[in-house]
C-alpha cells in the first residue's frame, strides 16, 4: 500500500514561503503608500519613515524565504525516499508517510512488513547528528508499543539521500544511503522472520562506509524485541 501525504517538511516549507510572501507584499504596499504620500506633498519625514518601513519589511521577507528553501530540500529528500519505497507495495507492505507522533513533527515513513516487522525511517539530505539518531530511535520505540501491528518490533532507520554506498549502525539506528535502502529493509525483514526459531543473525556483516564520525560505536544491528519500549 502506498499512501503519500503532505509531510511535515513540506508543510513547513509552504508555511515559511507564505510568511515571506506576506512580508514582501506588505513591503510593496508600504512603498506604494510612500510614493503616493510624496506625490501628494506629504512632509519628507513621513515619506522617509514609510520608505524605511518598507525596506525593513522587504529585508524581513528574506529570512522566511531562506528557511523555506531549507525545508524544501528536506521535503524533496523525503519525496525521493517515498518513490524508492514504492517498490515495496507489491510485496504487501503497508507504507504510510508523515505519521504523526507525540514527540513533535512526524515520522517520515513507517513501514509494516507482511511478517510484522516495522521500520521507522527518518530522512536526511546529506548530514546527520547525534540528535537525529536519538529522534529516530525514539520514533521506533514509540511505534514498537503498538505490538499487535509490529510483533517483531520496529527497526529505526535513518536514510541519507545524497550519498551512496552507506550501510552502517550507530547505537540502535541503522544508517543507510538511498541506493541501499530497499536491500537493507528486505534483508532485515527476512532475517527477523527466522531469527527467533533459527537463531540466525539479524544482519550480516558487510563492508560499510560511515558518513562522518559521531562519537558513537557502530554495533551489530538487531531488530528491537517486543519488550524494547
Amino acid at each position: 500500500m502506498f499512501a503519500p501525504r503532505m509531510t511535515h517538511a513540506r508543510r513547513q516549507q509552504y508555511r515559511h514561503r507564505i510568511r515571506g510572501a506576506g512580508y514582501a507584499l506588505s513591503a510593496a504596499v508600504v512603498s506604494l503608500v510612500a510614493v503616493g504620500a510624496a506625490r501628494s506633498g506629504q512632509d519628507a519625514a513621513t515619506v522617509f519613515e514609510l520608505l524605511l518601513l518598507g525596506a525593513g519589511l522587504f529585508w524581513r521577507a528574506r529570512r522566511p524565504r531562506r528557511v523555506a528553501d531549507r525545508w524544501r530540500v528536506g521535503a524533496d529528500s523525503q519525496r525521493a525516499v517515498q518513490h524508492a519505497l514504492r517498490g515495496l507495495a507489491g510485496s504487501g507492505c503497508v507504507v504510510p508517510h508523515g505519521v504523526r507522533w507525540p514527540g513533535g513533527g512526524d515520522i517520515d515513513h513507517l513501514i509494516r512488513s507482511p511478517d510484522g516487522v516495522g521500520f521507522a525511517i527518518e530522512t536526511k539530505t546529506r548530514t546527520l547528528s547525534e540528535e537525529h539518531l536519538r529522534r529516530t530511535a525514539a520514533t521506533a520505540r514509540w511505534a514498537a508499543r503498538r505490538r499487535r501491528r509490529y510483533p517483531f518490533g520496529v527497526v529505526p532507520v535513518l536514510c541519507v539521500v545524497r550519498t551512496i554506498r552507506v550501510e552502517c549502525r550507530y547505537g540502535d539506528v541503522v544508517v543507510v544511503s538511498l541506493d541501499r535502502l530497499l536491500a537493507v529493509l528486505e534483508r532485515a525483514a527476512l532475517c527477523a522472520g527466522h531469527s527467533e526459531r533459527q537463531g540466525a543473525p539479524l544482519w550480516r556483516k558487510r563492508p560499510v562506509r560511515c558518513i562522518e564520525p559521531l562519537g558513537l560505536d557502530p554495533i551489530r544491528a538487531r531488530v528491537p524485541g517486543r519488550n524494547d519500549g
